[in-house]
């Protein structure tokens, strides 16, 4: 299976990328939202995990515009990650 990494962070594209190669999967990085639909359009993706925070277009709006794509693309599991805090202290 092909994973989407939706990430504008090199650190953290580095970082869930290797987690996900020696779980056994491809992967393709891309560094905001607008390229994350782009991307799906290809039909080969079979898991996106979405940053919820990127530049361009961030990850809520791409998951909104890959739900309206027409086809089974639109069907791609997403899911949501983030490191965003609100900066409070447990």
């Amino acid at each position: 299976m092909l994973i989407l990494i939706a990430e504008d962070n090199p650190i953290n594209q580095k970082l869930v990328d290797l987690i996900c190669r020696k779980a056994g999967y491809r992967t393709r990085i891309v560094p905001d939202g607008s390229t994350a639909v782009e991307a799906i359009r290809g039909g080969d993706i079979g898991l996106v995990l979405m940053d919820v925070m990127m530049p361009h277009m961030d990850g809520i709006e791409a998951t909104r515009q890959i739900g309206a794509l027409p086809g089974a693309v639109s069907q791609t599991p997403i899911i949501a990650v983030t490191a965003h805090t609100d900066g409070e202290k447990p």
